[in-house]
């Protein structure tokens, strides 16, 4: 009964468009890696390999490893010239500079006042978006301070996802989509279509639905295995038409999106009219 309820809102919603956008490749790039991460303004590669993290820049290569903080688990390239690295087994963020050199490092248990963190993402002025696994909101935390300078209200459950900009925060909390402005102001609040990822360039969303989601009445309703596209001030998801591959990771920047499938990374130009 509850899949029945959930899959009507979403209906009801109007948050999927039969529409379809389309998606020319430009680019194949040969990559042997554990996780593709993406590329910056400057064409630098970005990707993490036995849990170290490498930046690829023309000739150029630079590595930044710490093995002692467990698993890499998030990266966030939004500022090249200071570079977000979460290592969630150890509750410990570590900022990068262009060369990979660390800046600073901050572990959340040893603050004054500790938190359980599962998302970190850049906040701008010397500040993290971060997800409060305690008290399950969205916190602003400035490392210069070493505090929490904002907080937002609590979630139903636990961030699935979560990505920002200098500016705004989106995030996955069950079946839900939200956007919040860095004053705590709730923007959007959308059905998810289920999606556990979750990437963003300039507002414009990309999101992506597995084939192996806990839901199979949902593939009545909206294509599994497949990336959704909404644009910057539309609450619609637009399917990208490419052809079948795997996703693995993928990454959005201006109009391109790059997709790993394990092997390589496939760019296609957005064509949005």
């Amino acid at each position: 009964m509850k899949v029945r309820l959930f899959l009507f809102l979403l209906i009801l919603s109007g948050c999927i468009t039969a529409q379809e956008i389309a998606a020319v490749s430009t680019a194949k790039i040969p990559l042997q890696a554990d996780q593709f991460v993406g590329v910056d303004d400057y064409k630098s590669l970005y990707f993490i390999r036995n849990n170290t993290f490498y930046k690829i820049q023309g000739t150029q290569s630079f590595q930044f490893s710490a093995l002692r903080l467990g698993r890499l688990t998030q990266v966030d390239i939004i500022n090249p010239l200071k570079i977000t690295l979460f290592y969630e087994d150890s509750n410990t963020v570590v900022v990068v500079d262009n060369r990979l050199n660390e800046i600073t490092r901050i572990n959340f248990s040893e603050i004054s006042r500790p938190r359980n963190v599962s998302h970190v993402t850049t906040a701008g002025n010397q500040q993290f978006w971060i997800f409060n696994v305690d008290l399950k909101r969205i916190e602003i935390f400035d490392y210069f301070q070493r505090r929490v300078v904002a907080n937002f209200p609590p979630e139903s459950g636990i961030a699935k996802a979560m990505t920002s900009d200098f500016n705004y925060c989106w995030i996955v909390v069950g079946n839900r989509y939200k956007k919040y402005s860095l004053y705590g102001n709730l923007l959007q609040d959308s059905p998810s279509l289920g999606a556990n990822f979750l990437e963003q360039h300039d507002g414009n969303l990309v999101t992506f639905l597995p084939d192996n989601t806990n839901d199979p009445k949902l593939e009545d309703y909206v294509s599994l295995n497949t990336l959704y596209y909404m644009p910057k001030g539309s609450r619609l998801f637009y399917a990208i038409g490419i052809p079948e591959m795997e996703v693995k990771q993928f990454f959005l920047t201006s109009e391109i999106l790059y997709i790993y499938d394990g092997k390589q990374i496939n760019a296609f130009k957005l064509k949005i009219s």
